[in-house]
């Protein structure tokens, strides 16, 4: 998996688990209303250089995926499904058969997870914002 490669895993996940991708490419803030309970926003990514050799480099990719979850009447009801969702799509996501089978995606690390309120007037809309790391490795030989 190159860097091409991380959005597509994770889009996989996500669809996989019913969730519907909202895919403006920076602003996950206005997603429609009518549209917005489960679906998801895949963030950029930003990537570091960890080992380079003669013919491969390792290096690890950072991206965070943001879950919508709507409240209607309760905005504990949104909470209390976002973290029930959070389990799920972290199951998903760090699947051992699936996170570290690739000949160039070696692992799959789970680094953070927060829900929030979209906004702050507006609490019937929880924002889970989960954070994950990629190790990658790149054949040099084969360009890019």
């Amino acid at each position: 998996m190159a860097l091409k490669d991380v959005r597509p895993y994770f889009r996989t996940a996500l669809n996989g688990l019913g969730f519907s991708e909202w895919d403006d490419a920076f602003n996950y803030e206005n997603v429609p209303d009518t549209i917005i309970d489960k679906s998801y926003h895949l963030g950029t990514i930003s990537s570091s250089n960890v080992v380079m050799q003669q013919r491969k480099l390792s290096y690890t990719a950072s991206i965070n995926v943001k879950v919508f979850f709507k409240g209607f009447r309760e905005p504990k009801e949104a909470l209390d499904e976002a973290m029930i969702q959070g389990d799920n799509i972290l199951a998903a996501v760090l699947k051992p058969s699936t996170r570290n089978a690739g000949a160039t995606l070696k692992n799959v690390n789970f680094d953070s997870l927060e829900a929030v309120p979209m906004d702050v007037s507006n609490d019937n809309v929880v924002r889970l914002e989960i954070g994950f790391t990629c190790d990658l490795l790149l054949p040099l030989e084969e360009g890019i």
